[in-house]
């Protein structure tokens, strides 16, 4: 879902498929007539109510590897963002929105801005 055009791409090892080859090349049922649109439906409706982690990145830090490993509790790490900066809203590596951080009540919250668009990596 990273350019989330809604494209999906599976990969499976050769290895997966060879047991099941004879299988796959046979024609079933319902093939000759096309797309199979009870099936896209189901899929789009699933893919929907889907559940996604999304992150809320306030800033990120370049430290060397033995000043993570002296890290214990009680150490600080000092953020260059303020209560103003922007903040990012990723799904895995994929940034997907900017946001400011506030605050509802007692809970801390986002309030989205603007959706970050996918660039082509050729650009």
């Amino acid at each position: 879902m990273e350019d989330r055009g809604g494209r999906l791409e599976l990969l499976l090892p050769y290895a997966t498929l060879e047991p099941v080859r004879e299988l796959l090349l046979q024609m079933f049922m319902g093939e000759k007539f096309g797309r199979d649109t009870i099936w896209e439906t189901h899929l789009a409706q699933e893919l929907w109510v889907t559940d996604v982690d999304l992150e809320a990145v306030i800033d990120t830090q370049i430290m060397k590897l033995h000043e993570v490993f002296d890290l214990k509790v009680g150490s600080q790490i000092m953020l260059s963002a303020t209560p103003q900066s922007k903040i990012e809203l990723v799904c895995g590596d994929v940034p997907m929105y900017t946001a400011k951080m506030g605050r509802k009540g007692n809970q801390i919250a986002v309030m989205i801005e603007d959706r970050l668009e996918k660039v082509p990596h050729d650009q």
